[in-house]
């Protein structure tokens, strides 16, 4: 019987150290991005209440809002999935008190039978009739100690229902906190998804108001449109100049050679930075990102690819190189007012909307290193274009910066 019970508080032990540490990690990664995303919906509040005063801006302020409802959906979905954590974990612990109890319940019932065979023996002098039975000291001696066993077993199966009980008392006291946190994270969620159904009515209400300019907002939407076209095709032509220079060649007919060992070295220790690399602003929200979007308000219409991505910040914000490398351009380009360009080997980095400059041709940067500062757009807020290309034998790729920069902490 004691070896079926050591069997069983062995396996409960192992089930509990593979199952409770995945529970816990689960929600510690629930809990992190939870407040990630909280950081970022409080920033995006910061930002529209900037914008909320000022007409011309109607347009960002729907996408920040945009961008904030996909946030809250996000935290409205991490809510929901640790309230299933939460359930899962009340449901086990409930299993655990169950399978406690009936442990519990035979360890008392075997405690029982054994004190009463103990008494039983002890007083009918059994014992002593085996003991003065023996043919030798030796024989007398182990009859004493079989006899002795029984009293250590009885000490011990006492040890064991008063440590089951201690055991199930605090799953007891477990179980009622999950269900006060339980209670809790449902609160949290009622919250969220009220807030969310504002959000989402601020949307309807902003898109009407949008449709009333529709067509000066249309024929507005063209000249980004071409905007956009211009940029991509011209960034797109002097980041193969540079490669171009980089390798020593400059004919525009092609004929690539390899980079230098130095620009070599860097390429790779920016390879190996993907998914590490710091954001080119202290703060700021995505409002545009890679590749094929949408218009905020008219569905239909898909604007053409963005090599980058679209941060919405603070007014006249730093902005920062995300790696060591070289200032290879510095131009204005059309509505995305001044760039900078740096080379990391076969890596490009592009920011744009740039107002004051403090970065010239030729110049070496470290990561961190100031490049600028944002232009002021018509809403009090600042918009940064960012750009990651990158060149592998002669042709240049546009690369998604969201999966080259560090999460957001």
């Amino acid at each position: 019987m004691l070896l079926r019970y050591t069997y069983k508080f062995l396996l409960g032990g192992i089930f509990l150290l593979l199952v409770f540490p995945v529970f816990s990690q689960t929600l510690d990664a629930l809990e992190c991005r939870k407040k990630t995303a909280e950081k970022e919906i409080a920033y995006i509040n910061s930002l529209l209440g900037k914008t909320g005063s000022k007409k011309a801006s109607n347009l960002e302020e729907l996408n920040l809002l945009q961008a904030k409802i996909n946030h809250r959906r996000y935290l409205v979905r991490d809510v929901e999935a640790q309230i299933g954590i939460v359930n899962g974990e009340i449901s086990q612990t409930r299993k655990d008190i169950t399978s406690l109890q009936t442990e519990l319940n035979s360890l008392k019932d075997a405690y029982a039978s054994l004190i009463s065979a103990i008494y039983t023996k002890r007083r009918n002098s059994t014992w002593l009739m085996y003991v003065f039975a023996s043919d030798d000291l030796s024989q007398a001696y182990r009859c004493l100690k079989y006899f002795r066993s029984f009293a250590d077993l009885a000490v011990f199966q006492g040890e064991q229902v008063k440590a089951k009980t201690v055991e199930l008392e605090e799953k007891r006291k477990e179980l009622e906190e999950k269900r006060k946190e339980l209670a809790v994270v449902q609160k949290e969620r009622e919250a969220e998804v009220k807030e969310l159904g504002k959000d989402e009515a601020r949307l309807k209400e902003l898109q009407k108001e949008l449709e009333k300019q529709e067509k000066g907002l249309k024929e507005s939407l063209k000249k980004q449109q071409a905007n956009i076209r211009s940029l991509n095709a011209e960034i797109a032509r002097l980041v193969n100049a540079e490669v171009r220079k980089a390798s020593g060649n400059t004919s525009s007919s092609g004929g690539y050679r390899e980079l230098p060992a130095a620009e070599r070295e860097l390429s790779n220790k920016f390879e190996a930075n993907r998914g590490k690399l710091p954001w080119p602003l202290k703060r700021g929200t995505i409002t545009l990102k890679f590749g094929t979007n949408k218009h905020p308000l008219f569905k239909s219409i898909t604007f053409p690819p963005n090599n980058g991505i679209d941060i919405s910040t603070e007014a006249a914000s730093d902005v920062v190189s995300v790696f060591a490398g070289e200032v290879v351009r510095v131009f204005p380009f059309q509505s995305y007012g001044n760039c900078v360009m740096i080379r990391h080997g076969e890596f490009f980095t592009l920011y744009c909307r740039l107002n004051a400059i403090k970065v010239k041709v030729g110049d070496k940067v470290n990561t961190g290193d100031s490049v600028g500062t944002l232009d002021i757009a018509d809403s009090g807020n600042s918009l940064l274009h960012f750009e990651f290309w990158k060149s592998t034998k002669g042709s240049t790729v546009p690369q998604n910066p969201e999966l080259w920069l560090a999460p957001r902490k």
